[in-house]
């Protein structure tokens, strides 16, 4: 080979892990090579200013502002690819990404086209102790000739801001982190002085500043994870609210107070929302009960949708548990959640697929693992958001098991959430900030029962 060309694409760049890093990782590969070398950056402009100031972009290397995803981000690319590969057959070309799509699309490509993800080579650099290349250059303080705001307009920016966005409680706080991008990109009379060291002081001081003097509210659960909210005195008047018919306390009732296990509902709803849920204990009568029915003979999936309810009654009754449970109604979301995980087989051991024919296929059994491929099947739709965090464990725990059971140890149904994330472990990895990011793009064959909120 004599040369390089790398297609750095981070238009979906991952909360928690930075630029330089990046930066570095792709400097590490450009040195590899023999001879020439190109990087071109695809960067959404929310980004570029930091990129304009990272060490070790190189003179070889072009960032390019692009805020297309999807299709339209590997047509782009792909113009980028052929624009290089008639010219010399001797150029190896890269092509490394955050987005799952975008590395099917080129690994499927061809043409010696090597696709990669930046998972793989940040964790590379970590292994090799990657030192940084002798072309990096030192931070370039851009020379900026727009005045710098002052903290007063910084401050009611940053209030209306807050206001827009409905940022008037605690509980509809903005990350602090979040703020001072989302007012560069908001605002255009920022951008030309956002790039400036002294911005970034001069912003923290005006957001400090009224923090102190209570116009902005600010929780601080942990260091890096503040959130901030426009206080009250500063608030505009409050819209009249009609009464509720059953009088005013309840009404203060119902906004005031808010439910106790407030996350793990929110994860719950997630299943809900893809008729795939009900609750630990049913599945497990449903469970036992279809295993009875198939000690007869192997029975369709529509002979399923009516005897199973029945004989899940008649065990839940001999039990004298869940008997206000309506087991007709649960059996479509559990058949549901049983195709789509994949846990039913034929006679054959071939698993039963989610289709068009599957209500008239015959069900023989189900996996001798099938408890752990429903359950990690459900806590992967709950992580696919990506806004998971590993203390959160409490919340996934009763989501998905047996919420006010006492028999049932917590311990246990910790232990339980710990295992199911560990068979996640190739689609899911944990951030530097404490989040689980979902990292495949798997196709679940279902679709939303409810419009999503």
């Amino acid at each position: 080979m004599t040369g390089r060309f790398i297609v750095a694409d981070v238009t979906s760049h991952r909360r928690g892990f930075g630029v330089q890093p990046i930066v570095d990782a792709a400097a590490r590969h450009a040195q590899t090579s023999q001879h020439s070398h190109k990087v071109l950056w695809l960067v959404p402009s929310y980004l570029t200013t930091v990129f304009n100031i990272a060490r070790g972009i190189g003179n070889t290397a072009e960032v390019r502002n692009c805020d297309t995803i999807g299709p339209p981000l590997w047509t782009l690319i792909q113009k980028e690819i052929e624009t290089v590969s008639p010219t010399t057959s001797d150029i190896e070309i890269i092509v490394v990404t955050w987005d799952q799509f975008i590395y099917g699309q080129a690994r499927d490509y061809g043409r010696g086209i090597v696709a990669t993800k930046w998972f793989d080579w940040l964790e590379e650099g970590r292994a090799s102790g990657f030192s940084r290349p002798q072309f990096a250059q030192p931070i370039r303080v851009p020379q900026v000739t727009a005045p710098m705001p002052s903290s007063e307009q910084l401050r009611d920016t940053a209030l209306d801001y807050l206001k827009s966005i409905g940022a008037m409680s605690k509980d509809r706080a903005l990350y602090r982190s979040q703020l001072r991008p989302a007012l560069i990109r908001a605002n255009p009379a920022f951008q030309p002085v956002a790039s400036h060291p002294l911005f970034a002081s001069a912003f923290k001081t005006a957001l400090d500043n009224a923090i102190k003097s209570k116009v902005i509210g600010e929780d601080c659960p942990s260091p890096g994870k503040e959130r901030i909210w426009v206080c009250e005195s500063c608030a505009p008047p409050a819209l009249a609210v009609t009464p509720h018919p059953d009088g005013d306390a309840q009404n203060d009732q119902r906004v005031v107070s808010a439910p106790t296990f407030e996350r793990s509902a929110q994860f719950r709803k997630r299943l809900t929302d893809l008729g795939i849920f009900c609750e630990k204990r049913e599945r497990d009568i449903f469970m036992e009960a279809l295993g009875q029915l198939l000690k007869n003979g192997p029975l369709k999936v529509s002979r399923l949708r009516r005897e199973l309810p029945k004989a899940a009654k008649q065990l839940a009754e001999r039990r004298e548990v869940c008997l206000t449970t309506e087991f007709g109604r649960i059996v479509n979301f559990f058949l549901k959640l049983l195709l789509v995980s994949g846990a039913l087989t034929r006679e054959d051991g071939t698993l039963i697929k989610r289709n068009a024919s599957a209500e008239a296929a015959a069900v023989a059994g189900v996996q001798k693992d099938a408890a752990d491929i429903v359950e990690s099947y459900l806590l992967e739709q709950i992580l696919k958001k990506s806004d998971v965090k590993d203390r959160e464990h409490w919340q996934l725990a009763l989501a998905l098991f047996r919420e006010f059971d006492q028999p049932a140890p917590m311990d246990d149904k910790l232990d339980r959430i710990a295992t199911l994330i560990d068979r996640l472990s190739d689609r899911v990895i944990l951030t530097n900030d404490g989040f689980y990011e979902y990292t495949e793009s798997v196709s679940t064959g279902i679709r939303a029962i409810r419009a999503q909120v």
